[in-house]
């Protein structure tokens, strides 16, 4: 079935390749055209890794309410995490590793 034009490539959508985004699914675009809209990106979206966002869908490292592109973190040049994982990589005992050997934060076997 045929439902309207891509809003992406112009082309028409048919049922079986279509996406539909936005409240009340008023956006319609190919499979293949749902990809991020910040500008320079172009990583392939599906339901479960894009945000929609004032007409645009973006992926979550350009999610303007908390990804990378995010105004204050732009303004201030500050990236935080609260990752469980990123905290414990950060403040967990660094190791060196010597020919083969561990080695603790001091230096010790």
């Amino acid at each position: 079935m045929n439902l309207g034009k891509c809003e992406s490539c112009s082309r028409t959508v048919y049922d079986t390749e279509a996406v539909k985004i936005g409240s009340g699914s008023q956006h319609i675009l190919h499979s293949k055209c749902f990809k991020c809209q910040n500008p320079g990106c172009s990583w392939k979206l599906n339901y479960s890794n894009y945000t929609y966002y004032e007409g645009k869908a973006y992926c979550q490292n350009h999610n303007p309410m908390k990804g990378l592109s995010n105004n204050t973190v732009a303004a201030k040049g500050i990236i935080r995490s609260t990752s469980m994982e990123v905290s414990a990589a950060l403040t967990s005992p660094r190791v060196h590793v010597e020919r083969g050997v561990f080695k603790g934060a001091d230096n010790k076997e």
